[in-house]
């Protein structure tokens, strides 16, 4: 997480996500408060509302990580984050 911050994130960071468990957890809420993220969560009846960028996770996954496209974590990011 401490590379997000050297990228000058806005002062409100907001990471949306679906109602899976790992998100309720309190590591990772106690991690969220480290870094100051505001946390906003699909809702328990709008199973839909984070499709589209679930979608492009789970493009990004098959196409780009699991086809080998990349040697290394640092090319990756390189290439999906500049």
């Amino acid at each position: 997480m401490d590379h997000i911050l050297q990228q000058h994130p806005p002062k409100i960071v907001i990471l949306h996500s679906d109602r899976g468990g790992q998100y309720f957890r309190l590591k990772f809420k106690k991690m969220l408060d480290k870094y100051r993220f505001r946390q906003s969560m699909t809702g328990k009846k709008a199973a839909y509302e984070n499709a589209h960028a679930e979608s492009v996770w789970a493009t990004i996954k098959r196409e780009m990580l699991e086809k080998g496209i990349f040697d290394t974590l640092e090319e990756a990011r390189t290439e999906l984050f500049g």
